[in-house]
């Protein structure tokens, strides 16, 4: 029998000359798209791993700079100085950041188009209908299949791989209410230009915070009146309606008032001219997402005091709320901190430091819930500067920027520690063991001691130049009789006084924390105002507007009463011989005419 070869059949199909060129144009593409890919993957990997390295923050000029400050407090040179390199630092900052933002979109763009050449590229192959068996392996086009797999395999990984890396990087990502982007005022959003931040005697000279500079509610100047009447209008310079209704106090810029109002539906920051009352803007900081907190009267829809740098004016509100304007009532950015885990919505107040913001975000209901953090934002475009977590539940308090000897510490009360941060890293420089239940009264500091109070713990003193867990170190005396539970205590220099929500009103002496006195208050109702001193008196007013002044001392020695004739909740504000009280419905200048 006579052995026959089988030749395999191949069907051969005429070549199509204009496939031919759309398939190699497609090879091509993909070589391309693939190297581009690579390229920006490698450049943004390298520069990534850079970042991670360098820290702005520890730049040796800045900190030798620094040292000396400490050194030299009152160099105006060196501060300005140091202002300047810090801005050069953080516009460099920002410019790296953009560098990311652009490469991450580069590669992502690369990785669509390498997608699509893969794609064609298999399309446009040459396939013979019955490949040879003998060739297949070495000329079959379909053998793209597999590499085309791996390669938008790869792009995607590295796509990933540089995004899940940029959302890494320090955190200064800033969520923006949709709305805002939606909104009309927003289309042409001015250019953020940075101010030149006032001096240290400017930013001393007004009220730029809560309780005044530093929250010590020690005013400057002198002729603040002691007498006044609202319903008579005696020593009433003027008064203005509030649009919308809370407990936050006024702050003073210049020529400038800023108060916040809000409902459960609304909620508003507005600027008033000092001289004659007018409102000058009022600006939504955006609509209400979700159902409303639950608020109680003693902090209402807007409990939080507002905060300026001299440059710009930021605002928070119980539902996490955050915005900065500048003086003219633009917006200049806003974001979300997230609905507050507390029952009565986020009350602290603001804080600023050079040109950063300072929010105190304490929420949960026990230490271990890991929610409460102390942010810092930078104040032109919010960004997360730092973010320290803070081993505390849910508070009211609001923190403070002590200028100690040792340098500058932002100071927060909370449950069961007092703790002290770098403002400009935000490493924590000390914690005090001493504190505990619902805090609210805010810590006040006077040049040499750190006072902090509350009902269910003690009125303590803390020196602030420790360093890690200073509860056996560095607490200089306690008091246990008579403490506040909203009110925050004022330090004179002699003295430390407190009062309670029913008027009890204690006076110790700030070296041995000795109770010097005690007065029984014959109030007219309680008290949710925050004493302060201004001339040598204290002035301290009760929620149907009533105000004792007295003068510190070793005894009790009263000055007089005056009525507002309207409720006050809200603490004073104190510049240039006037005082600026918001009432119920309406907000007052007093000064002596």
């Amino acid at each position: 029998m006579t052995r026959q070869r089988v030749i395999p059949l191949v069907v051969q199909v005429a070549e199509d000359p204009m496939r031919a060129v759309k398939y190699r144009a497609a090879l091509a593409s993909v070589a391309v798209a693939g190297a581009f890919c690579v390229a920006v993957a490698l450049i943004l990997t390298v520069s990534f791993l850079r970042e991670q390295k360098s820290n702005p923050l520890a730049n040796k000029t800045l900190v030798r700079l620094q040292a000396q400050l400490v050194e030299h407090p009152e160099d105006a040179a060196l501060k300005e100085q140091i202002r300047q390199i810090d801005q050069e630092l953080r516009a460099d900052y920002f410019r790296r950041r953009a560098f990311f933002v652009h490469g991450a979109w580069l590669l992502l763009g690369g990785a669509v188009v390498l997608a699509l050449a893969i794609k064609s590229a298999y399309r446009w192959g040459m396939k013979p209908y019955v490949p040879d068996p003998l060739t297949l392996h070495r000329n079959n086009p379909f053998r793209i299949a597999p590499l085309a797999r791996m390669a938008v395999g790869i792009a995607a990984i590295i796509t990933a791989g540089v995004l899940v890396g940029l959302a890494a990087l320090p955190r200064h990502r800033t969520i923006q209410f949709a709305s805002l982007l939606q909104s009309p005022a927003d289309e042409h959003p001015p250019r953020i230009v940075a101010g030149k931040l006032p001096s240290d005697e400017e930013y001393a000279r007004n009220w730029p915070s809560f309780r005044g500079p530093a929250g010590s509610a020690r005013a400057v100047g002198e002729g603040y009146p002691t007498e006044w009447d609202g319903p008579s209008g005696r020593n009433v310079l003027w008064k203005s309606p509030v649009p919308l209704p809370g407990n936050s106090s006024p702050i003073v810029w210049g020529d400038r008032i800023f108060l916040t109002g809000a409902t459960a539906e609304q909620r508003e920051i507005f600027c008033y001219d000092a001289g004659s009352g007018q409102l000058l803007w009022r600006q939504p900081v955006g609509p209400v997402s979700g159902p409303p907190v639950e608020v109680s009267d003693d902090t209402s829809f807007a409990p939080n005091t507002p905060a300026t740098d001299g440059v710009r004016v930021y605002a928070i509100f119980p539902t996490g709320d955050l915005a900065a304007f500048d003086f003219a009532g633009r917006r200049l950015w806003a974001k979300s901190l997230g609905r507050p885990d507390n029952h009565y919505g986020h009350a602290s107040s603001l804080a600023t430091w050079r040109d950063r913001l300072i929010v105190q975000l304490d929420q949960g209901h026990a230490a271990k819930d890991g929610k409460s953090a102390i942010i810092a934002f930078d104040g032109a475009t919010g960004s997360e500067l730092w973010r320290t977590p803070r081993p505390t539940p849910a508070t009211w308090s609001s923190p403070i920027v002590a200028m100690t000897k040792s340098g500058p510490q932002i100071i927060a009360s909370g449950d069961p520690y007092v703790m002290a941060y770098d403002p400009l890293t935000g490493a924590e420089l000390w914690r005090a063991k001493c504190m505990g239940g619902e805090i609210a009264p805010s810590p006040v500091f006077d040049g040499e001691m750190v006072y902090v109070a509350q009902s269910r713990a003690d009125l303590v003193a803390i020196r602030p130049d420790g360093r890690g867990d200073v509860t056996d170190t560095h607490i200089a005396w306690t008091y246990g009789d008579d403490l506040p539970d909203i009110t925050s205590p004022l330090a004179t220099g002699q003295y430390l006084l407190m009062v309670t929500t029913g008027g009890t009103l204690t006076c110790c002496d700030v070296k041995t924390g000795k109770a010097m006195w005690i007065e029984l208050l014959d109030v007219f109702d309680d008290f949710n105002a925050s004493p302060a001193l201004a001339a040598g008196k204290v002035y301290l007013t009760d929620t149907q507007g009533v105000t004792y002044l007295f003068e510190p001392g070793p005894a009790y020695k009263p000055v007089g009463q005056a009525k507002l004739g309207e409720k006050v909740r809200a603490s004073f504000a104190f510049v240039d011989g006037r005082i600026y009280v918001r009432g119920e419905k309406n907000l007052y200048c007093l000064g002596v005419r």
